[in-house]
């Protein structure tokens, strides 16, 4: 009896530990997706008050709201573009030993894989599925406003983007210490191990 006890008490706890990893999971993953999102409207709306005169502003302007409906939520572009690609299992066990090149589903990875100009680099990825929807979105209006709100969004990064990457990665890192604080007392790095990384 007492066995079976100790079975169920194992059982309820393992129970609310996944509970717990997904809800953080859930929740977790709003927070990168939030962050790009306004940086992308901060673009779309700097691009859009570049254009004159002020009706063709408003062509640029109008279907903002439209492109961010689509970029932010669950499996929405920039979810489901950073969840589905890398947020897979893992190739090794190991949390805490992993080296930060390693092309891995945890929150530390895709971190350290969010850089621009990486071969697997998750802002990358996410550039080219920002800009899909763009083109999707402003087919239709005139070239003016095509190349204000397509061409020019997709130049103004990486080069104009740069700090975005260290606000990202923090999200990133915290969520990994979160998720397995007993690997990590204190937030991880990106640095290679034995040479600062954590």
């Amino acid at each position: 009896m007492a066995r079976f006890n100790i079975a169920l008490v194992a059982i309820i706890l393992s129970s609310i530990g996944f509970n717990l990893v997904q809800a953080c999971e859930n929740k977790c993953r709003e927070d990168p997706v939030s962050f790009l999102v306004k940086k992308y409207e901060a673009v779309l709306q700097h691009q859009a008050n570049t254009l004159i005169p002020a009706q063709t502003k408003s062509q640029g302007r109008k279907l903002i709201r439209r492109v961010l409906h689509k970029l932010k939520g669950k499996h929405n572009v920039i979810d489901s573009t950073i969840f589905d690609k890398f947020r897979g299992p893992c190739v090794e066990p190991g949390v805490g030993l992993r080296s930060p090149e390693e092309f891995c589903g945890s929150a530390k990875a895709i971190a350290c894989f969010a850089p621009w100009g990486h071969h697997k680099s998750v802002f990358d990825s996410v550039h080219s599925a920002v800009v899909d929807v763009l083109r999707a979105t402003y087919k239709h209006q005139t070239p003016q406003v095509r190349a204000a709100m397509v061409d020019g969004v997709d130049s103004f990064c990486p080069n104009n983007c740069q700090d975005w990457v260290a606000p990202f990665q923090n999200i990133m890192l915290v969520w990994e210490q979160r998720e397995h604080p007993h690997e990590y007392k204190v937030t991880p790095n990106c640095l290679a191990l034995g040479h600062g990384g954590i």
